[in-house]
């Protein structure tokens, strides 16, 4: 049986204001505000509403997020997904109807993981 790694998880009508130094995922449906740093996925989920510059492995968007993004492998804007920040990636992908306010970087080389997370001085 293969290992699962757990995700962190912000519930809906939860509200989180601070930083996130993750080893892991992190799946959003309620209110977050800080930073976020992690070596593997964040995931705002419908009805999710985030205010963050965030840096992870990917970045899947079904809710709001305030923020830049800054993706090792790609990033995903679904449908009812909206982003008002700046996208760096090396793939990016927008489905109809997704919405996206600000600059977006396309970067084609070789994509290295986000750096060890360090905890704020």
């Amino acid at each position: 049986m293969a290992e699962r790694t757990l995700n962190t998880i912000i519930a809906p009508k939860c509200t989180v204001k601070g930083n996130l130094i993750l080893e892991n995922s992190v799946e959003i449906y309620g209110t977050f505000e800080g930073n976020i740093t992690t070596k593997e996925d964040i995931i705002i989920r419908k009805g999710g509403e985030v205010r963050t510059d965030i840096k992870a492995r990917h970045v899947i968007i079904e809710g709001m997020l305030t923020g830049n993004i800054d993706a090792a492998i790609s990033v995903m804007i679904g449908a009812q997904g909206k982003v008002i920040g700046d996208i760096k990636s090396p793939h990016l992908k927008l489905e109809e109807g997704a919405t996206t306010i600000g600059k977006i970087s396309i970067n084609q080389e070789k994509p290295t993981p986000p750096s060890e997370p360090t905890s704020p001085a």
